[in-house]
């Protein structure tokens, strides 16, 4: 069974593949004969159906359907040559219809084939371009998304900049009623003016520590870079003037004793 399956897969192999030249079609037909035995064709002219289809169907290369049909054509030709119709009766030959039907069926067989990959990559394609357009209009979801949620970000970041942005205008308010408040009654107090820009310096450092932490704050919730020389060089001012008064007063004190009424930080004479 093995040598009959082999013998017809030549004879389509050859038929397929070859040139259609004199010795190419000789030895098809002498081919052609040893499957018509080895198949039992005759006399009822059984066509091995399913051994063609197979082999047809399992072929790797392309087929070319005119070639393939030249081919067969030369085939039958040859057939008929060798084996003509009756002259009496003009009946053919029971080879003469086994070929017929052979190339019929193989014809068949190859349009079926390729007509079922043309179908195939035709939904391969299809199927490839449904799958970029659902990548696509994933990735479009995905940036709807995204912008939907930088959205809800940054209104979340505009809501507490306007919080913040009110609560560094209450704090810079009630700060400088503190400073004024402060001296005001530091000046009631009688404190010479070393003592006075010190206190008022000390509060303005804290004020402006406050106010840098909450405008550092606002910066970072929004992704930006802020400036802070202006807070550098208050806080330079108000540390060279903390500095300088706190030296010019532990001299005085060192080198003169006060004799004025104060009510804050130097004791008079009197209340001692």
């Amino acid at each position: 069974m093995a040598e009959q399956i082999d013998i017809l897969d030549e004879f389509l192999k050859r038929l397929i593949t070859s040139p259609a030249q004199e010795i190419v079609l000789t030895n098809l037909v002498n081919l052609f004969e040893r499957v018509i035995d080895d198949k039992h064709c005759l006399p009822n002219i059984d066509i091995p159906y399913d051994d063609i289809t197979t082999f047809i169907y399992d072929f790797k290369e392309d087929i070319n359907l005119i070639d393939l049909d030249s081919m067969l054509e030369e085939l039958e030709n040859r057939i008929l040559l060798i084996y003509p119709s009756n002259i009496r009766t003009g009946k053919k030959h029971s080879k003469h219809l086994c070929i017929s039907k052979f190339r019929t069926h193989i014809f068949l067989a190859a349009t079926q084939k390729i007509y079922i990959t043309k179908v195939a990559r035709e939904l391969a394609m299809n199927a490839d371009q449904v799958a970029k357009e659902a990548g696509k209009t994933a990735t479009e979801a995905k940036d709807q998304a995204d912008k939907a949620k930088k959205t809800y970000d940054d209104m979340m970041v505009n809501y507490i900049t306007i919080l913040g942005i009110f609560a560094s205008i209450i704090i810079t308010i009630f700060g400088g009623m503190q400073i004024i408040s402060a001296t005001t009654g530091l000046l009631q107090a009688n404190l010479n003016l070393a003592t006075l820009i010190l206190v008022l310096s000390f509060l303005s450092v804290l004020i402006i520590l406050i106010l840098s932490t909450l405008f550092n704050f606002i910066s970072n919730l929004k992704e930006s870079i802020r400036s802070n020389k202006f807070i550098y060089i208050a806080l330079t001012f108000s540390t060279i003037a903390m500095l300088v008064s706190g030296a010019y007063m532990y001299n005085y004190k060192k080198n003169d004793t006060p004799k004025v009424n104060t009510k804050v930080l130097i004791k008079s004479e009197d209340k001692k």
